[in-house]
């Protein structure tokens, strides 16, 4: 029993240390962004991100996991988003790509990350807990995508 949750616990500071790294790369990079578009959205990711961090610090600091009953609208474990990144040589020009780009490659490794500890755990309310992770993190990078399509 010790070991089980001495391992979540660890999955869990993974995933905290993660969302904040995650978060502090939206929240600097809308200050150097001029795309108004762009700057919305990272604001929008890093909003997001600031509210998974204080979820996971919840469960943390409470040692209790009760699972908010979020809400996403598709299931992205029927079909993984697509992490493409768009058009290398625009983004060596176009700041503002290379940052989608980046959040991009950010979001898919954390969809895969929690998707991996879904599977990975047999605690009923942490894998339901971990497929939302992971199904916002597939919203995100949806989005993104959505915003190329316009530039």
């Amino acid at each position: 029993m010790i070991s089980k949750r001495v391992s979540l616990r660890s999955f869990l500071n993974h995933a905290y240390i993660k969302e904040m790294n995650n978060y502090h790369f939206y929240y600097s990079g809308v200050r150097n962004i001029q795309n108004p578009l762009v700057r919305d959205l990272l604001i929008e990711i890093s909003e997001a991100e600031a509210g998974l961090v204080d979820r996971i610090e919840q469960i943390l600091n409470t040692d209790m996991v009760e699972i908010a009953n979020l809400s996403f609208s598709r299931d992205y474990f029927a079909s993984p988003p697509n992490p493409t990144p768009f058009d290398p040589r625009r983004a060596e020009k176009e700041f503002h790509i290379g940052v989608c780009n980046d959040a991009l490659a950010m979001e898919w490794e954390s969809y895969k990350f929690y998707s991996s500890l879904s599977d990975k755990t047999n605690h009923e309310e942490l894998k339901y807990f971990f497929k939302q992770c992971a199904s916002l993190k597939g919203e995100m990078i949806t989005r993104i995508r959505g915003l190329f399509e316009t530039f």
